[in-house]
């Protein structure tokens, strides 16, 4: 294995043959599910009942546990979470508390949900278009977590294969929303048969 950025990423899945071409869902999605490893740094906003709250959060990614960590506002900077399969553990101050199975979609599980998505979500519909005019492919997908069915529209920018932003819906509603401020990551070594 070998430690990547996203830019090396996004070189790779110019490189699978796609030839500057529109890129298929199935090849980002595949490129997407190579990731060992992600760092992620962004702005979490929960929308429930008319209110939003926003939330910075730092995520440490691997497929099977990731650690959560919020960096804002600050009356709850610092609490951590752990999400290893459906089980969350909050952690503060050195004290921790395991709240059991996680169900549906929440503010602390949205990037490592949003990258399940990717790579696991029944894809729904792809497409091209602006963000903020920034040319991206918007991919929506879909999945269930704890009996909730939840749809996860990712929008990733066309030059660099950035999952720039996200939205979570449940019922038509968008719940929770993703602006990526950093991302980067280490991938898994591909093996071939022969």
């Amino acid at each position: 294995m070998k430690k990547l950025v996203i830019a090396v990423l996004c070189l790779s899945l110019l490189l699978t043959g796609c030839g500057g071409k529109r890129m298929a869902a199935d090849e980002i999605r595949r490129q997407y599910g190579l990731i060992d490893r992600a760092q992620m740094e962004a702005e979490v906003t929960f929308h429930s009942s008319g209110e939003e709250r926003c939330f910075t959060l730092q995520c440490n990614y691997g497929p099977q546990e990731s650690t959560i960590t919020v960096t804002a506002p600050e009356t709850v900077a610092g609490v951590c979470a752990t999400l290893s399969g459906e089980d969350m553990t909050l952690t503060y101050d050195g004290e921790s508390l395991s709240v059991g199975e996680l169900g549906g979609v929440n503010p602390i599980s949205a990037l490592p949900r949003m990258l399940h998505f990717l790579t696991e979500g029944y894809l729904l519909s792809e497409g091209r278009e602006s963000l903020e005019g920034i040319p991206c492919y918007r991919l929506e997908l879909e999945d269930t977590f704890g009996g909730e069915t939840a749809v996860c529209t990712v929008w990733i920018e066309e030059e660099t294969l950035l999952p720039r932003y996200g939205e979570f819906a449940v019922d038509g509603e968008t719940v929770v929303s993703v602006k990526m401020l950093a991302f980067s990551c280490t991938l898994q070594e591909e093996t071939t048969e022969e």
